[in-house]
């Protein structure tokens, strides 16, 4: 008796769904600073992505000054500073005016590298590995090892695009725990 009939109201929320959304396209359509965000969208040398660009750019040029050891452990945004004018386009030199020190690569491995050198890399890769395996020969039940392996992974993958530990030291704490 209490029970809604969807197939009955589909077109209603339908109608109701397309009626908000285009509000909100209305809305959105009257703020410029929105208009202009989602043209990034469509020119990909401009905003976030080219920052992106610039800042992994930046962090290949300090990886090859430093190969060995890094730049040091946090110091991603001093050597992205001097590295800046090398790795953004020309085209691009406004937009930067005003964020002259990303703080990140945007990219927890190449990040990493740029910071750690090959020696900090390969510590990292020997805790990695170290962790997999002790978590496989641990005996704990293989739902709960396969799901924490899951994790690990996905925060591996999400890394490579992103920044969800931030800085090299935050990666290692993780590993280690």
């Amino acid at each position: 008796a209490g029970r809604v009939d969807w197939v009955q109201q589909g077109p209603g929320l339908a109608g109701t769904g397309g009626l908000v959304l285009l509000g909100i396209l209305g809305l959105s359509a009257s703020n410029t600073e929105i208009i202009a965000r989602a043209g990034t969208m469509v020119n990909p040398q401009f905003g976030q992505l080219a920052k992106r660009a610039s800042a992994l750019k930046a962090a290949g040029l300090m990886w090859r000054e430093h190969p060995v050891l890094g730049i040091g452990p946090g110091c991603f945004k001093h050597g992205y500073g001097r590295h800046m004018a090398a790795s953004i386009p020309k085209s691009e030199y406004r937009q930067f005016t005003h964020s002259y020190s990303e703080e990140y690569a945007h990219s927890d491995p190449v990040q990493l590298l740029a910071e750690t050198g090959i020696a900090g890399w390969g510590i990292f890769a020997w805790l990695v590995i170290c962790a997999v395996r002790l978590l496989r020969q641990s005996g704990r039940d293989p739902v709960l090892v396969t799901a924490v392996l899951a994790g690990g992974v996905a925060l591996l993958v999400h890394g490579s695009f992103n920044l969800p530990l931030h800085i090299a030291p935050t990666a290692f704490l993780f590993w280690l725990g």
